[in-house]
C-alpha cells in the first residue's frame, strides 16, 4: 500500500509516494551516490553518517544537506 510524504530537503519540499519507509541513508545515496564530504543536519540535529542508516523519513522532515570541498 502506498502512502504518501512531504519532506523539506536544502529549502526545497519534496511531496513523494513510497511504497515503504526510507532512511536518510538511501537519500542521501539517491542524490549523491556517496557519504562522502557530506554533514547532514535533521530536524534541526546533525547526524552522523554512523546513524543514517537507522533513522526513517517521516512526513515534514526536514532535512539539509552540506557537501564539503576542498581546494586551494
Amino acid at each position: 500500500m502506498n502512502f504518501d510524504i512531504n519532506i523539506l530537503i536544502n529549502g526545497k519540499t519534496y511531496n513523494l509516494t513510497l511504497i515503504k519507509h526510507i532512511t536518510i541513508q538511501q537519500i542521501v545515496k539517491l542524490l549523491y551516490g556517496n557519504n562522502q564530504g557530506i554533514v547532514l543536519e535533521h530536524n534541526k540535529k546533525i547526524i552522523t553518517a554512523a546513524m543514517w542508516d537507522k533513522i526513517y523519513i517521516e512526513s515534514n522532515d526536514r532535512i539539509e544537506i552540506l557537501t564539503i570541498v576542498g581546494g586551494g
